[in-house]
């Protein structure tokens, strides 16, 4: 946490599960492959659909103030491609792995130092 920016850096990854019926196949067909996983990067132009979630309240450089919402959209989203993982399964289940730095404001209260007790609220949607 950062006490003078009233801050909390959080690091950490999402991970979400979906199915999509056209990415499905036959294992048997292929070589028993019952699953693909690769970088975000590495798909391509065939990259499949993916869910964009963003962060409501974080910034997504160190020291820049808070962005509009529009702007937050996923976090170090380009950088990420690289990092992101999806797995797709022959029953046509995904799922997508993003690791995410955020920088998340907070309002820091100290009158009780150095039994203070600080709250700090991430909003996901």
């Amino acid at each position: 946490r950062d006490e003078q920016a009233e801050s909390l850096d959080v690091h950490g990854a999402v991970h979400f599960k979906w199915i999509d019926p056209h990415c499905q196949w036959n294992g048997t067909k292929f070589h028993n492959i019952s699953a693909i996983s690769r970088t975000t990067e590495e798909f391509y132009s065939h990259k499949p659909w993916t869910p964009r979630p963003f962060f409501h309240n974080a910034s997504i450089e160190l020291g820049r103030d808070i962005p509009e919402p529009d702007e937050v959209e996923f976090v170090q989203k380009i950088e990420n491609e690289k990092l992101s993982y999806l797995t797709i399964f022959n029953d046509g289940s995904m799922i997508l792995s993003v690791p995410f730095f955020l920088r998340v404001p907070c309002n820091f209260d100290f009158l009780s130092f150095p039994y203070d007790e600080q709250i700090c609220s991430i909003s996901v949607r």
